[in-house]
């Protein structure tokens, strides 16, 4: 594994790769509760037969930002050319499947072929994706523990979100797992004070999915979240050929919790690349 800094505007991002940069390259994206470290069993399982990058985006991890606007799709694009990558298969979880599909609709000829896993997308509408009312309860209470900076109950609220699930309770959850979790999350404490600022997709994703003609798999946590449950739908509509799995007994970040799985869902679709 080798360890670097890539200069992007206004900052560097931490990047961590394996494998034989001549080998076709795997970009794993991580999702917005966690950091690169959530992909750990992927880089070790992937490193033998690609070039895998996994990098801590704008405001994670050890990437380090002034206050500024930036975008996460320039960011990515820095990346790629310092690393020399022509096209990549994008693995995002979460925020980092959104980022990996606005990567794609803004740099098609970069990207050949999608894993989105419990992934975002720009411009829903929340009536699209209507959470559940005990959803928009817990959704009201992290903004105010965001608000009072309450950076402990937002970490419990979350690992109980993301990690469990609603439908399990966090004993029914290995404890390896949930403390995997809560680590990163504490490690991303270091970014609280930063000022920055994403720049939208401008068109949003939402309105052209029917843009992403690559071979694309959907992964979906049994106990996800109503919202994201609707957004794996929305995305599996929109990208023709696409294909959306369920996999269970896992929430939101299955590639850690259950990797063997997670990695033969991969290993099966990349074989058909």
């Amino acid at each position: 594994m080798t360890a670097q800094f890539i200069p992007v505007h206004g900052g560097q991002l931490y990047c961590e790769t394996a494998g034989d940069p001549a080998n076709p390259a795997i970009i794993l994206i991580h999702a917005g509760v966690a950091n690169l470290r959530m992909w750990q069993p992927q880089m070790a399982h992937y490193a033998d037969r690609y070039f895998v990058v996994a990098y801590d985006t704008r405001g994670y991890g050890r990437t380090t930002s002034s206050n500024t606007e930036f975008s996460n799709r320039e960011d990515l694009h820095a990346l790629v050319h310092h690393l020399e990558i022509d096209r990549a298969i994008v693995i995002g979880n979460s925020r980092g499947g959104q980022i990996a599909t606005d990567f794609t609709l803004e740099y098609p000829n970069h990207v050949r072929a999608l894993v989105l896993v419990g992934s975002g997308l720009g411009g829903v509408k929340d009536d699209e994706v209507d959470a559940t009312d005990e959803e928009k309860a817990l959704f009201g209470q992290l903004e105010a523990l965001y608000e009072a900076k309450d950076w402990d109950g937002m970490d419990a609220l979350e690992l109980h979100l993301f990690y469990d699930g609603l439908k399990r309770a966090p004993e029914q959850v290995d404890a390896a797992f949930r403390e995997a979790g809560r680590a990163m999350m504490l490690e991303n404490r270091a970014h609280n004070d930063e000022q920055i600022t994403p720049q939208p997709l401008d068109p949003p994703a939402a309105g052209r999915l029917s843009e992403i003609t690559i071979p694309t798999l959907i992964v979906i946590g049994e106990f996800d979240e109503t919202p994201t449950h609707g957004m794996a739908q929305i995305l599996e509509r929109g990208i023709v050929g696409s294909r959306r799995i369920v996999m269970q007994n896992t929430a939101h970040i299955p590639s850690l919790e259950h990797p063997a799985q997670f990695n033969a869902h991969v290993d099966a679709f990349l074989a058909g690349l």
